[in-house]
């Protein structure tokens, strides 16, 4: 169900409505004078790459079709605000190792997932490019913070540990996928800066890498939080968290965002972590980092 966020002033509040993809809602909303929109960020989707193994036509009429539904609504509107098509890295696929990737790099998705993202990627450039529209792409990299939905990876090593700490002293399995790929991981509040300041300064038909640009093993992320725990804790890899096609590498270059915009990473990953499973002991109750 396609959600579409707008912001009027870029400083003040933000409206969601969610319409039927049967239905004109989006036709409507643009077309509301009291909306007075100023700008779109589209977020929403289908955003699991795990998740898109088991319903592949759904995830792509979502993403891809929920896209080009929006992107011609603007368009019919004669929408003149930037609109923001958010992204994401699983669009490039499998990229040489150890090199991150620039924006120039070829779209070569290996899951549907990937595959929808690189669709409404090229979707929106087309209508900016054909239609005038002032539509670009934010391509994301991994990313997590606080209040990330524990069907992310990160998010769910996090909650685990937390429940560890609730149940009290002894061994626990922390249940993980595979450990070996590099992931680009940045925090969600760096990514929300990254966004506004596409609205603000991004070039229309224009793709962004949002990435920090340092590549960190999911092995080495489950260490740093296991170390972070207060209880014992085992590490269990289990076949059903593995996906059919995963990508070894995935690390992006974000010249192109920093030239654009100014923007750099403020959050280190180790401080991401920690508000990552300090949240995660909040919603159990527990007491935060250092507060034991």
């Amino acid at each position: 169900m396609p959600t579409l966020a707008a912001e009027p002033t870029l400083r003040g509040w933000t409206r969601w409505d969610a319409g039927d993809e049967q239905d004109d809602a989006l036709a409507r909303l643009f077309a509301e004078p009291k909306a007075a929109i100023e700008a779109v960020v589209h977020l929403a989707g289908q955003s699991s790459a795990a998740r898109s193994f088991e319903d592949p036509v759904g995830t792509l009429r979502i993403n891809a079709g929920g896209t080009l539904r929006l992107l011609e609504a603007a368009r019919h509107a004669k929408f003149g605000g930037p609109l923001l098509v958010v992204g994401s890295s699983e669009a490039y696929g499998r990229i040489p190792q150890g090199v991150p990737c620039s924006e120039e790099t070829p779209l070569v998705p290996v899951s549907p997932y990937g595959v929808s993202k690189a669709a409404a990627d090229h979707a929106t450039r087309v209508h900016a490019a054909a239609f005038g529209l002032k539509a670009l792409v934010a391509r994301s990299f991994s990313h997590t913070g606080p209040g990330q939905a524990p069907v992310f990876a990160v998010a769910s090593w996090a909650r685990q540990i937390a429940a560890f700490e609730a149940d009290g002293a002894g061994s626990h399995r922390l249940k993980v996928g595979n450990l070996a790929p590099v992931r680009d991981y940045g925090d969600v509040r760096d990514v929300v800066r990254a966004y506004v300041a596409l609205l603000e300064k991004g070039e229309a038909g224009a793709a962004y890498n949002v990435a920090t640009g340092h590549g960190t093993t999911l092995r080495a992320i489950v260490d740093a939080l296991v170390a972070r725990a207060r209880v014992g804790i085992e590490v269990t890899e289990e076949a059903a968290r593995l996906r059919p096609n995963d990508v070894p590498y995935l690390v992006g270059s974000p010249a192109r965002l920093t030239a654009a915009t100014g923007w750099t990473p403020e959050y280190t990953l180790e401080q991401t972590l920690s508000d990552l499973l300090d949240a995660a002991r909040s919603a159990h109750g527990a007491p935060v980092e250092g507060g034991a």
